[in-house]
């Protein structure tokens, strides 16, 4: 301000009157204080200290001049005139404290230009007027200091006239400067606060718009026109499309084909009721996967209260279809699975049971829902064995068990419990789960099988393990007491032939008769078991005191039996006549001697039996005994024999109608270290009657395929190829999960040629299971192995599976052609399967051709191939290969 450098307390501004001057020193010390405040960075603590002190001074000051005016006798109009002055100051002052609490510069340096106008027009013109008054009438006729000046009364008059109207207007003026003031503050609070607002509204505004595009829901907006215009990021990045695409009716696109129409309804249907509405829809995501989205619209209005369309939003729930879904399907296992359920809380109290609950106790869920399981169970069990239930259950989380219920009838049932603790996400029991599974069935079906397991379930005798149960008692017995007793093996003959003429079930029928004749020829204390097949085995259980008087009592049992099914009997209304074979063993020869030990010696005579011509009784022996030995020792030396490399390879050849060498059979010797050298009928069918065969077989097939691969290096070749090997395989053998692998392996070791190899089976072969075996003769001819059906005609010979078998050719059996020029139905059968082979398409080969009318006869019937002494006998495989047209 221009005026501040003149408040500076002066002697020209005294009045005359100290008590006055002093104070107009301080209160101009105080303005001078605001100004130094005004020109410095505003300190609004100071500022309003200092507003306040120049406040409460002033009223001081104004107090002390009005107690002066009350003192003296002075001109009432110039008192009023003061003390409206002093009232002016004030009602500034207190305006001026309604705008500094929050000091701005404007209103600082508005206060200090009043303040220095006021005091100098105040102190040099008002107070020094007060003050000559007062000293007039004080008789003091000193001039004031500052305040002695020419004036006149005559002058006087008009300025103090001029001054009062000054300091009038001056007053109003600072008055309506200060409303200026607090309108602009106003103002400017105003801006501020529509500032604030706006700030506030986009802050807002981003904050809602960060909340509508960044979460999980998918939200739209649509019109009053029922398109949709607006999609928040979310549902954007959802289907992979853009606003543009999405908006009108575009969204309808990515709504599945099933959903449109009764999304159109729903939606449609609210906006005529602008009701809110809800549903259930899919939609495709951006992937082209479908999804389930819960929607819900909400109607909006503007700020008028109009409709204005929709707000919705989706969220997307095909997970929790999915549990829902799951949660639906195992209440539905929950109420239709077989086995019993119980769920229980923590404390074992029923809160559950299915249908099959009930079905088993007879007890409903509103009968044992918050009752303890404890009710249900029978006294089956102590105390204890429900403790270590409890205690294992609370220890591993698990338990299985026994436990008797009794149910809602009185029935006292077994049920398998398996019961498991559930647990929550804080690893508390929350439910324990038991699944009930009644035993009642079970254990009649175990006691079903532990009658079967002694049964025989076609004859209802005794079975093989039965009978060596009691044949293990009683040879006990019979060693105690020192007694004998006797073992029966019967047999039928030619049983099979009965079985395959007539059928199985004849064959089952008449195996039932022949038991139930045994059962009635026999005292009741003897055992009847029906071992298999044919097979029937007696134990006379009355035993004798001595060995000759129990064989006879053996001997006269058998005969009595046997001549009964001589007799005949009639079976499926057919006369038939039945011949035993009977094997018979005494006890006890040892006491080493076993129940099966008794029935191998049984059978060992009732296959002496067989081999004398059938239908007769035959003690077994000690001389059986020793053959057996000797037959079990053989075995032994064939197992090492194989292993030891003493078998040797032996080629038969094989020749086509006018001599020439073909091929050759691969035969089997056995150069035994003590023996000698071996031929087959002595050791073969030994190993046929167990797995040596198998071995015995890979030894041949070996050898012959590295024959083979040496023979490739100077193959000779005929009009019909290049000359093959034929090896016999065995039954056993060729039904082994890996004969298959084995043929591979033997010919990819060797490096033979596939389509030199002939491997020769039987008829006997396929009755079991034709199709298993086409299967595996298919799988080798497509390598280019050759399959050859031996012995054809003499066993079950069938066009029916002669023509499915993959086979190329047959070899007819040499006892047909033995007789072939003598028996004309020999001749007859040849011509027979000549004809059906050529009408086929398959090789003949005839066996053991040994004279020339045999051969001539065989070549005046079309083209085959010979094989038989006529032609040459079995020789090493390095003497047929060392000839000219050998290998």
């Amino acid at each position: 301000m221009n005026m501040l450098h003149e408040l500076v307390w002066h002697d020209g501004l005294a009045t005359g009157l100290a008590e006055i001057d002093d104070q107009h020193r301080h209160l101009i010390g105080l303005v001078g204080e605001l100004a130094v405040l005004q020109a410095a960075p505003p300190d609004a603590e100071r500022v309003q200290a200092l507003y306040h002190q120049l406040r409460d001074y002033t009223r001081y000051h104004f107090d002390t001049e009005a107690a002066l005016m009350a003192a003296w006798p002075v001109d009432p109009a110039n008192r009023a005139r003061h003390l409206r002055a002093h009232a002016g100051f004030v009602q500034y002052l207190d305006r001026v404290g309604e705008l500094i609490t929050q000091p701005q510069r404007d209103v600082l340096a508005n206060l200090l230009a009043f303040l220095a106008r006021w005091l100098l027009h105040h102190i040099g013109s008002v107070d020094a007027r007060l003050a000559r008054e007062i000293q007039e009438l004080r008789g003091d006729s000193r001039p004031p200091g500052g305040a002695a000046r020419a004036d006149t009364p005559a002058a006087a008059a008009p300025e103090k006239g001029l001054a009062d109207v000054v300091s009038d207007l001056y007053d109003d003026v600072a008055l309506r400067s200060l409303e200026l003031l607090e309108l602009n503050r106003r103002l400017q609070d105003e801006i501020a606060e529509k500032t604030r607002v706006q700030t506030h509204l986009r802050q807002s505004e981003a904050h809602y718009r960060a909340v509508i595009d960044n979460g999980q829901i998918l939200i739209w907006t649509s019109g009053p026109d029922r398109k949709l215009e607006f999609f928040n990021r979310p549902w954007l990045a959802f289907t992979g499309r853009s606003a543009g695409e999405e908006r009108g009716w575009g969204w309808v696109k990515g709504v599945h084909p099933q959903d449109i129409g009764p999304c159109r309804r729903i939606y449609f249907a609210a906006f005529e009721r602008q009701e809110p509405f809800q549903l259930a829809w899919r939609l495709r995501r951006h992937d082209g996967e479908y999804r389930w989205m819960s929607v819900e619209g909400t109607p909006r209005y503007d700020e008028r209260g109009e409709f204005s369309g929709y707000v919705g939003h989706c969220l997307d729930i095909t997970d929790l279809k999915l549990a829902q879904g799951r949660q639906r399907l195992a209440a539905l296992i929950f109420e239709t699975m077989g086995e019993a359920v119980m769920v229980t809380d923590p404390q074992t109290v029923i809160q559950r049971v299915n249908a099959s609950f009930t079905q088993i106790t007879g007890y409903t869920e509103s009968e044992v829902a918050g009752r303890s399981p404890r009710f249900l169970t029978a006294d089956r069990h102590d105390e204890a064995y429900h403790t270590e239930m409890w205690e294992t259950l609370q220890y591993s989380g698990r338990w299985v068990g026994e436990l008797w219920y009794r149910c809602r009838d009185g029935a006292i049932r077994p049920l398998w419990h398996s019961v498991t603790a559930l647990r929550d996400e804080h690893g508390k029991v929350s439910h324990y789960v038991a699944v009930l599974n009644d035993l009642t069935e079970i254990r009649r079906a175990q006691e079903a099988a532990e009658r079967l397991m002694w049964r025989d379930p076609l004859t209802g005798l005794a079975n093989r393990a039965q009978f060596l149960r009691q044949l293990d008692h009683a040879l006990a017995t019979a060693h105690r007491e020192d007694r004998y007793a006797d073992v029966l093996l019967i047999d039928l003959d030619r049983f099979k032939t009965v079985n395959e003429a007539r059928g199985l079930g004849f064959g089952d029928t008449l195996l039932r008769m022949v038991g139930e004749v045994l059962t009635h020829r026999l005292h009741a204390d003897d055992v009847v078991a029906h071992l298999g097949s044919d097979e029937f085995a007696v134990m006379l259980r009355r035993p004798r005191s001595a060995r000759d008087l129990a064989g006879q009592h053996a001997l006269a049992v058998a005969e009595r039996i046997r001549a009964t099914l001589n007799a005949g009997m009639t079976v499926g209304g057919e006369a038939l006549q039945l011949e035993i074979s009977t094997g018979i063993a005494l006890f006890p020869l040892s006491h080493n001697i076993t129940a099966p030990d008794m029935l191998r010696q049984a059978d060992v005579a009732m296959r002496q039996a067989k081999t004398q011509g059938g239908n007769r009784s035959v003690f077994f022996e000690l001389a059986m005994g020793e053959a057996i030995r000797r037959r079990s020792q053989t075995e032994q030396a064939l197992r090492a024999a194989i292993a030891q490399d003493q078998l040797r390879v032996y080629l038969q050849p094989q020749v086509d109608r006018s001599g020439r060498p073909v091929g050759a059979e691969a035969l089997v010797r056995w150069a035994h270290p003590e023996r000698g050298l071996l031929a087959p009928i002595e050791f073969v069918p030994l190993a046929e009657e167990s797995d040596l065969v198998v071995a015995l077989d890979r030894w041949v097939l070996a050898e012959v395929c590295r024959l083979l691969a040496r023979s490739d290096r100077t193959p000779a070749t005929t009009d019909a190829g290049p000359m093959t090997l034929a090896v016999n395989i065995s039954a056993r053998h060729f039904r082994r999960s890996d004969f298959v692998d084995g043929v591979r392996q033997c010919l990819a070791e060797s490096g033979a040629n596939p389509a030199r190899l002939v491997l020769e089976v039987t008829e006997s072969l396929v009755i079991d299971d034709i199709d298993a075996v086409i299967a595996r003769m298919g799988e080798l001819k497509a390598l280019g192995v050759r399959f050859s059906l031996d012995d054809f005609g003499t066993g079950y010979s069938s066009l029916a599976y002669l023509k499915r078998l993959p086979i190329h050719e047959v070899k007819i059996d040499k006892s047909f052609i033995r007789d072939l020029t003598t028996d004309d139905n020999d001749a007859a059968l040849v011509d027979a399967i000549l004809a059906v082979a050529s009408r086929i398409g398959l090789q003949v080969v005839a066996e053991g051709v040994e004279t020339r009318e045999q051969a001539d006869f065989l070549n005046a019937r079309g083209e085959l191939i010979h094989q038989g002494y006529l032609f040459g006998r079995p020789q090493p495989a390095e003497d047929w290969l060392a000839m000219p047209d050998g290998g």
